[in-house]
């Protein structure tokens, strides 16, 4: 990627491709990121722990590019991004992940990635919110979206919903998978 928005587009593309096979191979990917018992898969696995999946995944598809994934990447005011993409010593990617379940869900686009990990130097701005979307259940309720919004069905309305509420104008350099 030659620059910051390069970067920030060949990730999402990454991610996109990733998504599509933890959910829809015949590898059953998706199982690596749930806690199984007798019955089955009972819940969903830790936010740190799916980053780090995630993180390895995308690690082996950028590699070629030279690009570095770190987890729990150190930030300024003594703050950790979830995911960071570095390229160089001079441009990096946060990546802040939250389960669809997350209290912080609605805010955190803006609270965590947007105030502390973008602001950065070397981020230009740029970040991705990603969301690890494993279906309602026990345990696994959507918080109530603002107001102004519908509560989302799927992952495909929560994404829609996410991106509804970051204001247009950050739409290209705030992104959500």
């Amino acid at each position: 990627p030659a620059t910051p928005n390069d970067l920030l587009v060949y990730i999402i593309d990454h991610l996109k491709v990733i998504g599509r096979d933890i959910a829809r191979t015949e590898t059953e990917k998706y199982r690596a990121y749930w806690n199984e018992d007798t019955q089955g898969l009972s819940k969903p696995k830790k936010e740190e722990t799916c980053s780090g999946f995630l993180a390895e995944d995308l690690q082996s598809r950028v590699r070629p590019q030279n690009l570095i994934i770190t987890i729990e990447h150190h930030m300024a005011r003594d703050k950790e991004c979830d995911i960071v993409v570095l390229q160089g010593p001079e441009r990096l990617l946060p990546i802040e992940v939250k389960h669809h379940y997350n209290r912080d869900l609605w805010k955190a686009w803006e609270k965590q990635l947007d105030q502390l990990y973008a602001t950065h130097s070397k981020a230009a701005g740029l970040g991705i919110y990603l969301v690890l979307w494993s279906g309602e259940g026990k345990g696994r309720k959507l918080p109530l979206p603002p107001k102004v919004l519908s509560r989302p069905q799927n992952a495909i309305e929560l994404q829609e919903a996410l991106d509804s509420i970051i204001p247009e104008k950050d739409r290209f350099r705030l992104r959500v998978v």
